[in-house]
């Protein structure tokens, strides 16, 4: 045996999928809060609202920005010491997003 395994040996039947969600829904919260402030906010608050109201820890948090960041939805700019994160679809745009992920992951 070499000692390689396939993505998801070893998890239970579903694990991946469960994982997958949890993601997506994770992500789809970013949009939406980022969305109900106007499309822009402090990084750091909008990070600890995000930790208070749907348990994500900052490192969490971070990871869905670079993702979203990387599919042209948010950019982060720094101004001084403080992190702004901005909403770069229009509103239309996220709200069909939120809509389409609503429907795949049924949350």
């Amino acid at each position: 045996m070499s000692g390689k395994r396939n993505a998801g040996e070893g998890l239970p039947a579903g694990a991946l999928d469960t994982f997958q969600k949890k993601k997506a829904q994770r992500m789809f919260y970013v949009v939406s809060e980022l969305l109900q402030r106007g499309g822009e906010a402090n990084l750091a608050e909008f990070s600890g609202s995000l930790a208070m109201t749907h348990g994500m820890d900052q490192d969490t948090v971070r990871e869905y920005v670079d993702d979203l960041r990387a599919a042209g939805a948010v950019e982060v700019t720094r101004v001084s010491s403080i992190e702004k994160i901005r909403l770069t679809w229009i509103p239309e745009q996220a709200e069909g997003w939120l809509d389409g992920q609503k429907k795949r992951f049924r949350f």
